[in-house]
């Protein structure tokens, strides 16, 4: 048809292409159906096509694909199709010499107040709604993309129901997009009931997949352990696409997965999901996906240098993606903050117990165990009801909030009210919820409790306490208990090959070297130079002060 079209006028020609593209897409065949039209520069088809293509095939954002096609469109067509603006930002997102000029591209669709065609169906305005949903997203505006997902969906809803099943797959597409901004905005339940609405849209098995693994991870992240697994029960592993269950697709299933491992204390099996997974580093579940690991890290022992490559990542310029402040940018930070207490440097822990988010639930039973491990259990029991009411908790921040005040409680001689904390942690979770966070909990607390459930009779609490739960806190804030002359001793050996170079540098004998590394060696609890070196550059003793 386009060869017959090539001898005759233009508009005979752009005829021929919509007519050819129509026939493809008809068929199923998106790639070539985008590519036709493109090239025919038939841009209200072309952004029709991509929609498809989003739906039948995920992934197709995280590739480089179609970017040969997105970079020709000109800027006037993309204000009137704001999914090829998202497909032309991401595209420039994806090269690093282009990345600066991708947020001028997600402008366009952020800023979308509306069709701009009268011709628009359902589908192509929908699209339009989540074009600007993950714009907003991808450029950090998390509580202005919760807003507009709250937008699309009353859309949506006007849609009769006839045209809501024409929309099928795409639809179920798209409101996977919304609740996934719903989510990041801790507005869990909304989340979830947009991706069970997808769940019923999605026709094909391969789609029930990439939906049904959003309310995997949802619920997985939330504590809802019970019906993450429900939900898994609607992924056919045979549907998957050779080697898709490990792309972006199934980026929340991995999460959900990896975060009920956790719960189960499985911690190398957790960081195990992420084997050949290139969205664990470069896609907006970022957060999340290092907010997993970080907990099994911490119950592997490997808290301080957890906390070094997550606060060094944090760090970078650009920024780990989705680390604008969102849910799951506040649960990294609240994590690193119990990675550094772990570890004894509560220095280091100190501002992010502060941090300034509009989540701050997800900080709090970091504040609350803040508190315990500095011997002021009292003060943690009476911060409880102020935390707890704090927006942004989820289930599962909740419940880790709770079992550290239970803790508190039986310091402070109150085991009737630890009772009743732990009661509502299995009404919240469940008694095989979320339970990840007892690592927090020294081992002389959870001795506690579980000597608590024993003396109880309590057959549902003594099961949520048990399990192979690490200890992984350190008791006694090491750092804290250095000398200002001892600190200085400690910089010079890392900076000197030997004990009386380093005494050279500091103008004293190396007698008196020695006497402050006695020292040092009984704080710390180690015996060599080179396991106090080690030492400090766990607590951050080396850094400049």
């Amino acid at each position: 048809m386009l060869a017959d079209a090539a001898g005759r006028p233009a508009a005979q020609q752009a005829r021929a292409a919509k007519l050819a593209a129509a026939w493809l897409h008809r068929n199923g065949n998106f790639e070539t159906a985008f590519e036709v039209a493109v090239a025919a520069r038939q841009y209200d088809f072309a952004g029709r096509v991509y929609a498809s293509l989003l739906a039948s095939d995920p992934d197709t954002i995280t590739t480089g694909r179609f970017d040969q096609q997105l970079v020709s469109i000109p800027r006037s067509a993309l204000t009137q199709f704001p999914s090829l603006a998202l497909g032309r930002g991401l595209a420039c997102h994806r090269n690093p010499a282009l990345l600066g000029a991708a947020a001028d591209f997600f402008r366009i669709p952020a800023a979308w107040t509306g069709p701009r065609l009268p011709d628009m169906g359902p589908g192509e305005v929908m699209m339009g709604h989540t074009a600007k949903v993950a714009s907003l997203r991808v450029l950090g505006r998390f509580d202005e993309s919760a807003r507009a997902a709250h937008q699309a969906l009353a859309y949506f809803d006007t849609i009769p129901d006839g045209e809501q099943h024409h929309v099928a797959d795409l639809g179920a597409t798209l409101l996977r997009h919304l609740s996934y901004s719903l989510f990041q905005d801790a507005q869990v339940d909304a989340a979830r009931s947009a991706a069970l609405r997808a769940i019923s849209m999605s026709t094909r098995p391969e789609s029930l997949n990439h939906t049904a693994v959003y309310v995997v991870g949802f619920n997985a992240i939330d504590g809802r352990s019970a019906d993450a697994r429900a939900a898994r029960g609607h992924v056919d592993p045979e549907a998957w696409r050779p080697g898709q269950d490990r792309t972006y697709g199934n980026a929340l299933g991995r999460i959900g997965q990896a975060a009920l491992l956790l719960d189960d204390f499985d911690l190398t099996a957790s960081i195990d999901e992420y084997d050949g997974c290139r969205f664990a580093t470069t896609s907006e579940f970022w957060p999340f996906v290092t907010w997993t690991l970080m907990h099994a890290r911490l119950g592997l022992g490997q808290a301080a240098t957890e906390a070094h490559r997550v606060e060094a990542a944090l760090a970078r310029t650009p920024a780990p993606p989705g680390t604008a402040d969102c849910l799951g940018s506040a649960a990294v930070r609240a994590a690193l903050a119990v990675l550094w207490l772990a570890a004894g440097n509560r220095t280091k822990a100190g501002p992010l117990l502060r941090l300034r988010t509009r989540y701050p639930g997800q900080v709090a039973p970091a504040v609350v165990l803040a508190r315990l491990l500095a011997g002021e259990p009292a003060e943690a029991l009476a911060a409880l009801p102020r935390l707890e009411t704090r927006p942004g908790h989820t289930n599962r921040s909740l419940a880790a909030l709770l079992t550290v005040g239970a803790a508190a409680a039986v310091r402070t001689g109150l085991p009737e009210t630890s009772a009743a904390l732990l009661d509502r942690v299995l009404a919240l979770v469940g008694p095989g919820g979320a339970r990840a966070h007892l690592m927090y909990l020294p081992a002389s607390d959870l001795a506690g409790l579980r000597a608590l459930a024993d003396e109880r009779g309590d057959a549902g609490l003594r099961d949520y306490l048990a399990g192979p739960v690490p200890d992984c806190i350190t008791a006694e804030t090491l750092a804290a208990s250095l000398t200002p002359q001892e600190r200085v001793v400690i910089a010079a050996l890392a900076h000197h090959p030997t004990r009386a170079a380093a005494a050279a540098a500091l103008h004293v004998t190396e007698n008196t070297v020695k006497t402050h590394l006695q020292r040092i060696y009984r704080k710390l609890g180690v015996n060599s130079r080179d396991a106090v070196i080690e030492k400090a550059i766990e607590l951050d003793l080396l850094a400049p002060r």
